[in-house]
């Protein structure tokens, strides 16, 4: 602002003063007031700007010192408020953990709770009341009177468990053989097994249902005297249950035949019904093969003779009652010789095809059988498992008796599926290597009866020879 107030003073100046020398003196004069006036009040607009300059200094110094002031009181302010948020979450998170604690301290309770009343209810089972406070009337604290019922009860439990796990013996009424109620002494090993003993019948104890005992045996009669007499004898024949309400399995572990097959199911039963067929088939296949093979060397070796010495008819002949294939086999080469010595091999290739159905008889069906039984049993072992995971869905694990048909499937079909395949397998190989022998025999015998052909003997002269 000073400065244009100067610049404007210069052009005055500048273009004004220059022309005042055209001017009268009149006007000379009232220039120069006006100059004059012009100067004063150029002075005094310039000691104005000075003091608005002055006056803008000082406010912005005083303006930067409150900016300051206020600056530094913001930021006490948010580290108080940050102070304040800190203590509200801290707060927070206590009052969620009383929360919490509050809220597991009524789940404490209530399970608490819970707990005695199951176990109250299974001491009552056992005579066993529960608890009652030694003074009804006196107010006591909830605490204190869960913590008094869970001792009351542990101390309980801890006697009963003693107790059962014992031998011992109670006044009680249990039924004979033939039904009849009688009371006597109940003499309990443990929960697993009892003895009853009257002054007239005697044994041990069974359970029938309803928690009542029956006399099952009066063999032990002895035993269960001894005991009741507190003299405990070296072995104890015991009936062994679960709960007076069930009876315990008692297995030796030997599963009978029927037992093992109906474990198996339906997939079992078609394996091992493969498998009768395949001994059937085994069967009448060596038969086959024992038919086929037998042979008599005297004979052949008469035939090899009369080949030798050019006797043919007397050969064929021979041929004719020599058993099994190798006689069918000889019989067609040496007929072959007679009828058309060239093509005599072509008469032995198809002698020994004409044989090759008997000795390959149900050859491929065994090979089948071993390779479809164990696929068989694979096959119950899916199903078995399918039906384990079943149960499994429904029932839970809880009970391994519910778990044991579907895992009994599917162990068992495997076992069978490889009981039939490795037996058909080797022994199917076995013959077929024994049907090969015979093959390789029938070949070998036919050509030794063209290698015993006299040479250069004509078919005529073997004739002749015959006669």
């Amino acid at each position: 602002m000073k400065n244009l107030y100067k610049i404007l003073n210069f052009i005055f100046m500048l273009f004004i003063l220059p022309s005042s020398f055209l001017w009268t003196d009149t006007q000379a004069e009232e220039i120069n007031t006006l100059i004059n006036a012009y100067q004063k009040e150029f002075v005094f607009l310039d000691n104005e700007i000075r003091l608005l300059e002055k006056r803008i200094k000082e406010v912005k110094k005083d303006g930067a010192i409150r900016m300051t002031k206020a600056r530094d009181n913001l930021y006490e302010k948010e580290q108080e408020l940050l102070h304040l948020n800190s203590r509200v979450d801290k707060k927070l998170e206590e009052q969620r953990i009383v929360e919490e604690e509050h809220y597991s301290s009524k789940d404490t309770t209530g399970t608490i709770d819970t707990i005695i009343t199951q176990a109250a209810s299974r001491l009552s089972s056992h005579d066993i009341s529960g608890f009652i406070p030694e003074n009804k009337d006196m107010e006591i604290n909830k605490a204190n009177s869960i913590e008094q019922e869970l001792e009351y009860v542990f101390e309980q439990s801890i006697s009963l468990l003693k107790t059962l796990g014992s031998i011992y013996i109670k006044k009680g009424t249990f039924y004979l053989g033939n039904g009849e109620e009688v009371k006597g002494n109940i003499i309990n090993i443990g929960r697993i097994a009892s003895f009853g003993v009257t002054d007239t019948h005697s044994g041990t104890l069974g359970p029938i249902g309803g928690g009542n005992l029956k006399i099952f045996t009066d063999k032990t009669g002895k035993t269960a005297q001894q005991i009741a007499d507190k003299q405990m004898p070296l072995t104890l024949p015991i009936f062994l249950y679960e709960s007076l309400d069930k009876m315990a399995e008692f297995s030796s572990g030997n599963k009978s035949i029927e037992e093992i097959i109906k474990g198996g199911g339906i997939i079992g039963i078609v394996i091992l019904i493969i498998g009768s067929i395949a001994v059937i088939l085994i069967i009448a296949r060596i038969i086959f093969l024992w038919n086929s093979g037998r042979t008599d060397k005297k004979m052949l070796h008469t035939i090899f003779n009369q080949v030798k010495k050019g006797a043919l008819k007397k050969a064929i002949s021979t041929a004719a009652h020599l058993p099994g294939a190798i006689g069918r086999v000889m019989l067609s080469t040496l007929q072959g010789i007679a009828v058309r010595a060239e093509n005599v091999e072509d008469v032995i290739s198809e002698s020994v095809l004409n044989e090759q159905p008997r000795l390959n008889s149900f050859r491929s069906i065994l090979t089948v059988f071993a390779a479809v039984a164990p696929l068989l049993g694979l096959l119950g072992t899916v199903t078995g498992m399918i039906a384990t995971f079943d149960i499994i869905t429904q029932y839970g694990t809880g009970d391994p008796k519910l778990l044991s048909g579907g895992i009994s499937e599917a162990l068992i079909t495997t076992e069978f599926g490889l009981v039939v395949a490795i037996p058909v397998l080797l022994i199917g190989n076995l013959l077929s290597s024994w049907a090969d022998r015979i093959t390789s025999g029938l070949e070998v015998n036919a050509l030794r009866v063209l290698n015993n052909l006299p040479e250069n003997q004509s078919i005529k002269e073997t004739e002749n020879n015959d006669l």
